[in-house]
């Protein structure tokens, strides 16, 4: 009967290691934890825009983790940024300096304002060229007037292509000085 009794107790202590993480796995529970704690904090105050709700949220956490979470949701509206959105809004820049460290912050926002700006400025100039270079083929080809609307410039596959490779070296430029301010 003992026999049974041991190979029970082992067969328990077993089944007890096995629900127990090990600290790596603790490590990164608790980094998705603060992750989605960030994720959180950063979409209440993208739907809001308000400030304060930075604030508010990070106060409902305990004091030892809300640099950690301050540093998720940074990440998280950072993130947010793309080189295809014209500007970045207001509110989004306002809660990335509050969140960062202001001064540093603030310059290194306005240098994802200029690449953001510049991407866009090049993008016109080169809708503009491949626009007046199909109007010149199709007016060589006798077709012009109100017979030539609009060109969809992602048409062609090099007008496509044109478009990528000048959106890949800002989107390049844009990641760097993301992780400058992150």
């Amino acid at each position: 009967m003992s026999e049974i009794k041991s190979s029970w107790e082992i067969t328990q202590d077993r089944l007890k290691n096995i629900g127990d993480l090990t600290a790596d796995e603790r490590k990164e529970q608790e980094k998705s934890r603060i992750d989605a704690l960030g994720k959180g904090v950063a979409g209440k105050y993208m739907l809001t825009g308000n400030p304060a709700i930075l604030d508010e949220e990070l106060r409902k956490n305990k004091s030892g983790e809300r640099e950690r979470i301050k540093k998720a949701a940074l990440q998280h509206l950072v993130d947010s940024i793309d080189i295809h959105n014209s500007i970045v809004p207001h509110p989004f820049s306002q809660g990335i300096t509050q969140l960062g460290d202001s001064l540093s912050t603030s310059s290194r926002l306005q240098k994802i304002h200029t690449c953001i700006d510049a991407y866009h400025k090049l993008e016109q100039a080169e809708m503009r060229k491949i626009d007046s270079d199909a109007r010149l083929i199709l007016t060589q080809r006798a077709i012009a007037g109100t017979a030539i609307g609009k060109f969809n410039v992602h048409s062609r596959k090099e007008w496509e292509q044109t478009f990528i490779t000048l959106a890949t070296r800002y989107e390049e430029k844009l990641e760097k000085l993301k992780k400058e301010i992150t």
